[in-house]
């Protein structure tokens, strides 16, 4: 909690007193009419907090009971170019952003993964010698996870080599996955389904070593706002659904390309 209050006062901070300072016009990121192209998230440390909230409402002998449960867990990451797929703050993204004028950008990432798994079931039974092969049927499991992040910006180079970009927008995440005809539970199918809100706070350097190009890297917090998990099976089988709030903090690392169209 220290950290997002810290985060959202050094953005804020900084944010007031980036106007005041006089930009030069710089070959490097923060000028009007620019667009920076970016693969963002491709390495960091990730401290992530997914805390789950069901309800129950029963009516027992003519009284109404509601019960109320809370799981929380916690997962610290340290990745390079090698993420956690089930964990959306995670995931690299592609990004675009575009400078309206000098040092005030409007953008935005979004990163999409679909995979599946086929599952096949074969029994071979040896008897006297000979041996003979059956099928216990097949199964499938689809998962696919899209994340949308609009955002405002503001960017100062310092010179040609450094400068810093502090950002904030929203973030929007949906997953969905379906398992299907499962060997050992033909005919069975399900699905669940998560999506999640978050206030997204960064706090960015980047260092261009040469022109065009650019490291990019800073604190960050995905703040949690809300979200739900739903389930569904066709056998009647209903799981309540619940509440769901990711939050994350941390570092992250990535790179951009960066063009002036005026």
């Amino acid at each position: 909690m220290h950290f997002f209050r810290g985060s959202s006062l050094g953005l804020a901070l900084a944010c007031a007193a980036i106007p005041a300072h006089a930009q030069r016009k710089v070959d490097n990121i923060g000028n009007g009419g620019g667009i920076v192209i970016g693969a963002e998230r491709l390495a960091g440390v990730y401290h992530t907090t997914n805390t789950v909230t069901i309800k129950e409402e029963q009516n027992i002998g003519g009284t109404p009971v509601t019960s109320e449960s809370e799981s929380k867990s916690s997962t610290t990451t340290v990745a390079l170019f090698g993420h956690d797929p089930a964990s959306p703050t995670e995931i690299p993204r592609l990004a675009l952003d575009y400078f309206v004028v000098d040092g005030f950008s409007m953008g935005g990432s979004f990163s999409f993964m679909r995979n599946a798994i086929e599952i096949e079931s074969k029994q071979t039974t040896s008897v006297g010698g000979s041996s003979q092969s059956s099928s216990n049927g097949e199964g499938r499991v689809t998962q696919q996870a899209f994340v949308f992040h609009p955002r405002l910006g503001y960017a100062v180079a310092f010179n040609e080599y450094v400068g810093i970009w502090p950002r904030a927008g929203f973030s929007y995440t949906h997953i969905e996955r379906r398992e299907a005809a499962f060997p050992t539970e033909p005919g069975v199918e399900q699905k669940t389904t998560i999506t999640l809100t978050n206030l997204t706070l960064e706090g960015l350097l980047f260092v261009s070593p040469f022109s065009n190009f650019a490291f990019v890297g800073g604190p960050f917090a995905d703040i949690g706002l809300g979200g739900s998990a739903e389930f569904e099976s066709n056998q009647g089988f209903q799981l309540p659904d619940g509440d769901n709030r990711v939050s994350a903090f941390g570092f992250i690392v990535g790179v951009a390309g960066y063009f002036d169209t005026r």
